[in-house]
């Protein structure tokens, strides 16, 4: 397979810094608990208090969860999760394309990655793929699709991110501990089918710098097909480790669950994977966790500005990072072969807070005063 072995295109190898931008559904809402920090605590403790706001659609669908009790009092114990569809519509009027790539540009960030589809299965672009669930499973808008053509006017790299391995509209399993988590992952070959074909729409349509897949594919995809496919149109493309399939039958034995839950979840940030030395990538992920030591492969650490990866209402600019913690962590990330991917979720009408905006600005200054920009 000629995708095989292949260089890291420079251009990533030297980038340094990226963002990712993690807008949908749930940023309507934009709530989840604030995060407390316990000794011990079970998966299903951790579920049931989930301090992710990108997971509200899962938490809310648990009895007695903080979110769930959140939801009935601030929508009705009726308003069901889709509801928030013609509300982010109504948001996206308001939303400036050209505005993030001005912020997002400050900072200096090389590239900027957009989440195309998170785990509730909502698309953020004008995807022809029928959903099992939705009539109409992207916004009125071109998210993606906008964003794209103006982060690349600015001079960045452009990427999305993917959620392979979680979609609950073709599994609405819920996820209250770690092998509900493994059964919740689809296994179907419609699912199959809509995974590979929406990751050719992406392709085709945006070109993307990166594709950034999380947690897994389905089974039934080809992946050396799908890469050969995406680095014929992209040849400079860079794709990271996530691109891989879990064999499942009746689910993941619990071992191989907390393996896999291992990979990218903060309750078990002190267990790094190991440096993965086999599979088709460019690059590998971290998050929250950072090597000391430089790994033979070029990696990347996601690091979330605040808890949440998309906007919560309950954070604020004293929960978040301070530009000094930013560029610390930077240079640590960077001096040991890797990117450092800063995570940050505006709201639902696609706006940054004030602080976030600060920390953009902050760190483009830095860049520019140490020259270190001439670095990438």
């Amino acid at each position: 397979m000629p995708f095989k072995n292949r260089e890291v295109p420079e251009w990533f190898r030297k980038a340094g810094f990226g963002i990712i931008v993690n807008f949908g559904l749930a940023s309507v809402p934009g709530w989840a608990p604030l995060w407390r920090e316990q000794e011990e605590e079970s998966t299903d403790k951790w579920f049931h208090d989930n301090p992710y706001a990108e997971w509200y659609f899962n938490s809310i669908r648990i009895d007695g969860s903080p979110a769930r009790e959140r939801h009935n009092s601030e929508y009705g114990k009726d308003f069901p999760y889709d509801g928030f569809i013609p509300l982010f519509n109504e948001s996206l009027t308001k939303w400036n394309p050209a505005e993030w790539a001005l912020y997002l540009r400050r900072s200096n960030a090389k590239y900027v990655i957009v989440t195309a589809k998170h785990h509730d299965g909502f698309c953020l672009w004008n995807t022809q793929v029928k959903n099992p669930r939705r009539k109409k499973n992207h916004p009125d808008c071109d998210v993606v699709g906008e964003l794209a053509e103006e982060i690349r006017s600015a001079g960045m790299k452009f990427g999305v991110y993917y959620s392979g391995g979680l979609d609950a509209t073709y599994n609405d399993t819920i996820i209250r501990d770690i092998q509900s988590f493994s059964q919740a992952i689809p296994a179907t070959e419609e699912y199959a089918a809509a995974v590979d074909a929406h990751y050719r729409e992406l392709i085709e349509k945006y070109r993307p710098d990166i594709l950034w897949n999380d947690i897994c594919l389905p089974h039934g995809v080809n992946i050396a097909s799908l890469l050969e496919y995406y680095y014929s149109r992209v040849p400079e493309g860079v794709v990271n480790d996530r691109f891989r399939t879990i064999e499942m039958k009746a689910g993941l034995d619990e071992k191989k669950a907390i393996e896999l839950f291992r990979g990218f979840s903060m309750k078990f940030r002190d267990n790094l994977p190991e440096p993965n030395k086999k599979g088709d990538f460019d690059f590998l992920v971290l998050e929250r966790n950072w090597y000391t030591e430089e790994p033979k492969n070029k990696w990347e650490l996601v690091l979330p500005l605040e808890r949440s990866h998309f906007f919560n209402r309950e954070e604020t600019e004293a929960a978040a990072l301070n530009y000094e913690d930013v560029i610390r962590i930077f240079i640590e990330v960077f001096s040991n072969n890797g990117n450092l991917l800063l995570s940050i979720g505006p709201d639902a009408m696609g706006k940054f807070r004030p602080h976030e905006r600060g920390i953009f600005g902050a760190i483009g200054d830095w860049f520019e005063l140490k020259g270190t920009i001439r670095l990438f």
